[in-house]
């Protein structure tokens, strides 16, 4: 289809993996969190959606990033 690689950009190792891992230590994640992406979910990478998921939800309800120009 795409044939291209997508990743999770780990900028710390995390201690355990907990939502507050992620947002504070996911690249991924913290695009997400501020409003500076959207995200975009493909099969086989769904490992972390359902936390991306409530950090694109509570940006949009603070209107961060992207989300405050729309």
């Amino acid at each position: 289809m795409f044939r291209r690689l997508l990743r999770y950009i780990w900028l710390q190792i995390p201690s355990k993996i907990s939502s507050d891992e992620i947002r504070n230590k996911m690249f991924n994640a913290i695009l997400l969190a501020n409003g500076y992406a959207r995200q975009a979910t493909y099969i086989p990478d769904i490992k972390y959606s359902g936390y991306f998921g409530e950090y694109v939800k509570e940006a949009k309800m603070e209107s961060k990033g992207i989300w405050g120009i729309e």
